[in-house]
């Protein structure tokens, strides 16, 4: 983890940002919040150790600990994936959200690695049955290529999108992005 990086980003921004990666222990976590960043992402870890969250938490508090999971369809059943989808967990999505049912955090990111890079649209199923199984808010993300992309994943129980290639490849852009939910009724900052 390179702390000298988060405190630059934490020099040069003015608005709160989240860091995962590297992260193992508590000490991580507590170096990642000191050093600027205002929220820790926790994924690879948990698999050894679902207990960090809890960890973690009780330190910071649930709001600022965001779990991250990379999600990929085998046959007709979707399993997760850890060390940056490389590491096939063998663990069907909604075990493994039992697995960290009685762990205490604010969001998930959920990432279809079969949609990431993709702007094929976001894997709509995949987000209906997560967003049904979970009270926290769910991120969606993989596969924005268009407005409507973001919009469908928001109808299908996403609480909120994430989206990168579509701002890097298209003219799109996020303000458009937030244009185009606000004419449709999405409550949005």
């Amino acid at each position: 983890i390179n702390m000298e990086f988060i405190s630059s980003l934490a020099m040069e921004m003015n608005i709160p940002f989240s860091y995962g990666g590297g992260i193992q222990n508590l000490n991580d976590a507590k170096n990642i919040l000191f050093s600027g960043a205002d929220k820790i992402i926790l994924n690879s870890a948990i698999f050894e150790n679902p207990d960090l969250i809890n960890e973690i938490s009780d330190y910071i508090g649930a709001q600022s600990v965001i779990v991250s999971v990379d999600v990929k369809k085998i046959d007709k059943d979707y399993f997760c994936f850890s060390h940056s989808g490389t590491k096939n967990r063998k663990i069907n999505i909604l075990d493994y959200l039992k697995y960290i049912s009685n762990q205490e955090y604010g969001e998930l990111i959920l990432c279809s690695i079969d949609k990431e890079g993709t702007m094929q649209g976001y894997d709509l199923e995949l987000i209906e049955i997560v967003s049904q199984f979970i009270n926290v808010p769910l991120i969606a993300s993989g596969g924005a290529g268009s407005y409507e992309d973001m919009l469908d994943a928001l109808k299908a129980g996403a609480s909120a999108i994430a989206a990168g290639s579509i701002f890097h490849f298209t003219e799109m852009n996020p303000s458009g992005a937030k244009k185009y939910l606000h004419k449709k009724g999405i409550k949005i900052r």
